[in-house]
Formats: C-alpha cells, structure tokens, sequence
C-alpha cells in the first residue's frame, strides 16, 4: 500500500506541477496578445479619429465653397436682373428713338448701352470679342480718347427693305490739334413685335 500511494502521491505531484506550468504559460501569453491587440486597436482608433477630423475640415472646406458659389451666382443674377430692367427701360418706340441713343452713347464712349441696343440675332452683335470696334472689356469704355465723338445728328429714316428700316446718324469727332472730323453711320433696325426696334448692323 505504502508504494501505491507514493505512486500516485507522486503522479498527482507531476499532474499539478504541469497543469500550473500550462496554466502560468498560457496566462503570460494571453496578456501579451492581448496587450498587442489593445495597442493596435487603440493605434487603429486613431487613425480613425484623425480621419474623422480630416473629413470634417473638408466638409466645412466643401460648405464654404458651396456658400461662396452659391453667394457668387446669387450676385450675377441680382446683376442680370438690374442690367435686364435697366435696358427694359430704353426708348425702343421707333427707329429714331433708338437710333438717338446709339448717337448718345458713341457721344459718351459707353460700350454697353452700344451692345445693348443691338439684337441678339444680329451677327455683329458679339463686337466685344472684335478688335476693329475698340470696345474695352474691363470697363466697356468705347473707341478711345482721341479721336472720339463729340456730336451727333440723327437724319430721318430714308429706305425700307423687308420690314427693316434704314437711318442714318451724323458724328463729330474731336481730334487734339486738329479740325473736327464728320463721319455717317448708317443703321439698320428691325422691329421685334412688343419689344420694340433692335440694331442690326452699323455701316459707316
């Protein structure tokens, strides 16, 4: 009997003795992986943080730019709107009426009451963009100093071809140290139901 339970003295010695040097070994193990893996986790939620951040100044960026379109295109149609009641308010009556503002505004070197007494389905109508009318794009200035005109006349209407009426203007420029220069323009307008009388063309 003594020799037995030596045996198994012994046996349960070696069993507990392996069992709590299994156990220490996978205890000191699982920490360690698990250490890594909250260092990795944490390292990861920074990442997302500081992408999260990252996509909230982009999308404040976004809405800034966004507002500035949005307060940039509001602008140009108050614009739009003020330039189109401006020119609603034009005397288009009769060829003569607009044929004396034509006049005027070659008198006053003003480019934009120019463009806008010509139709919109005249070809010579985007005379901006072409160097032989001199219409300066920064400030819509027309021609240049000198010579300029001075003077206008606005002769009656003579011709009639297809609904179109002919009328011809007088000008005076004024040229520095020089006599007075007289020219005649002769234009050409068309009636557009209630809109009133457009320039097509301007021959000189």
């Amino acid at each position: 009997m003594g020799k037995f339970v030596r045996c198994i003295l012994l046996i349960f010695v070696i069993m507990l003795a392996c069992a709590l040097i299994g156990c220490d070994g996978v205890d000191d193990l699982n920490d360690s992986e698990y250490s890594e893996l909250e260092q990795e986790i944490s390292e990861k939620d920074d990442k997302i943080a500081n992408l999260e951040l990252r996509i909230s100044e982009n999308d404040s960026r976004i809405d800034e730019l966004l507002s500035g379109e949005q307060n940039k295109n509001r602008k140009i149609s108050e614009l739009e709107q003020r330039i189109a009641h401006l020119e609603a308010g034009f005397d288009r009556s009769s060829p003569e009426s607009v044929a004396d503002l034509w006049g005027k505004a070659m008198a006053t070197r003003n480019g934009a009451l120019v463009y806008a007494l010509y139709s919109d389905t005249s070809e010579e109508k985007p005379f901006h963009d072409r160097s032989d009318v001199f219409i300066w794009p920064d400030g819509w200035h027309m021609g240049v100093s000198n010579p300029h005109f001075i003077e206008y006349k606005v002769l009656p209407k003579t011709t009639n071809i297809d609904g179109a009426v002919l009328i011809e203007v007088s000008l005076t420029a004024d040229i520095s140290g020089g006599d007075p220069l007289d020219d005649t323009a002769t234009l050409t307008l068309t009636e557009f139901n209630d809109y009133g009388w457009y320039i097509m063309s301007v021959a000189w």
